[in-house]
């Protein structure tokens, strides 16, 4: 009988359940990190099992040009503030 798996998706992000963010959260305080630092952890080492190091490749590479993206977006905002502020 296949698993069956409590995931909801919405259009921006899939909702745990209750259960399993109790359970991801409980991991993380026995190893004494942040619910967010764990799951990069466990994401990264599912990642190195499932995937071909050519896939993680691209994957951080895209990854890296939308954080060079925001950063580039904040930096443009706070110059817009910066120059309303001193119109």
């Amino acid at each position: 009988m296949p698993t069956r798996y409590n995931i909801e998706k919405d259009s921006r992000a899939y909702m745990l359940s209750h259960e399993a963010h109790k359970l991801i959260q409980r991991m993380a305080r026995q190893k004494h990190l942040t619910t967010a630092g764990f799951l990069e952890l466990a994401t990264q080492d599912l990642a190195r099992e499932y995937l071909t190091e050519e896939e993680r490749s691209e994957i951080r590479a895209e990854a890296e040009a939308v954080a060079a993206a925001r950063r580039a977006d904040v930096e443009e905002q706070r110059q817009e503030r910066e120059h309303a502020a001193s119109a």
